[in-house]
């Protein structure tokens, strides 16, 4: 083919979602074991809160400091463990950071890191990340690095649903350096609780065999906590033989308290339905008993992705062209 007249160009203005990570090569920081006495490590909401409650003296002692799991990081190098006391929703936790079991992460090594120090630059990288998402308003939800504006969440008509709007974020050390990727996401979160749903199926005369409905729905299926950090639970089985009255467990300090006293005094959260059925969830390894009252379903129902034009509906109510998701971030 022949084309006659002359070529014209056009700029095309790229943009990316990318940003490259200059990091000092004198930057030196130090990661420590973390241990609470009573071990309340598993509890995020708990290990924040003591946090919370030391924060002051902890910056006197290590200046520029976050903490992950059982690691605490920061640029202060201490010769001997230390130990602080805490008094957190009335119980007495005792906090040591480990000075034995000190590992160093030097900025001069950065790029020639190979192995298991490559993935500890890595996982450090992404924390700090994570603390800087966690001093904004946005709020995580499960245990995924996502960051949600709950200030800007809005219902979506006709769905039974709630869009909330965020990010994710992560760094990655190339060879070419150290990059940060931010995207924009959307949760989408029940405006119904699980015991809702599940009193609704209770009052249906149409279903027959209840449970069986009510298994159908929840089980091997996620739900939200709606307390603490918004934790993701998946329902191993669901519990109707007993309720959050007849549970009860051993606490940190040797009592014995049901599912309701436990909600009510560590989240301040009191159990309405006391013959609710019980979520069994694994913890740590562990089953674990919670309250479908203090659930939502995570994501969109089953009944709304099985059905194409409402699915389409959904997705498009919460949809970004590029310039509005580089606004955004």
């Amino acid at each position: 083919m022949h084309h006659s007249g002359s070529l014209s160009t056009q700029a095309v203005n790229l943009l990316t979602n990318q940003w490259r990570l200059r990091l000092s090569s004198q930057l030196q920081v130090y990661q420590y074991e973390v241990v609470v006495h009573p071990d309340s490590m598993s509890d995020a909401f708990i290990m924040q809160g003591i946090f919370k409650v030391i924060r002051r003296k902890v910056d006197a002692i290590l200046g520029v400091w976050c903490t992950s799991g059982r690691s605490v990081y920061t640029t202060s190098d201490i010769d001997d463990s230390l130990m602080i006391e805490a008094d957190f929703r009335g119980i007495k936790y005792q906090v040591v950071i480990n000075a034995d079991s000190k590992r160093l992460i030097s900025g001069k090594n950065l790029t020639t890191f190979k192995g298991e120090d490559n993935a500890m630059i890595h996982t450090l990288l992404n924390i700090i990340v994570k603390q800087a998402f966690r001093e904004t308003n946005l709020r995580q939800i499960g245990k995924q690095p996502r960051f949600f504006d709950v200030s800007k969440a809005f219902e979506i008509e006709g769905s039974g649903l709630q869009a909330c709007p965020g990010f994710r974020a992560s760094a990655y050390n190339y060879t070419s350096g150290l990059t940060i990727v931010i995207d924009n996401i959307n949760k989408f979160i029940s405006n119904k609780t699980c015991l809702e749903r599940i009193n609704e199926i209770l009052e249906d005369h149409g279903v027959r065999d209840k449970q069986s409905r009510i298994l159908h729905e929840f089980q091997f299926k996620t739900v939200i906590g709606a307390y603490g950090h918004k934790k993701t639970y998946f329902v191993e089985d669901i519990d109707f033989k007993r309720n959050p009255v007849n549970v009860r467990f051993e606490t940190h300090d040797g009592k014995k308290v049901s599912i309701a006293e436990y909600f009510l005094k560590t989240y301040d959260m009191k159990v309405t339905d006391m013959k609710q059925p019980l979520f069994i969830v694994k913890i740590n390894g562990k089953d674990c008993h919670i309250p479908p009252e203090f659930c939502t379903i995570d994501g969109v129902p089953q009944a709304i992705r099985e059905d194409p034009r409402r699915m389409r509906d959904v997705l498009a109510s919460c949809r970004k062209n590029p310039a509005q998701k580089f606004k955004a971030i």
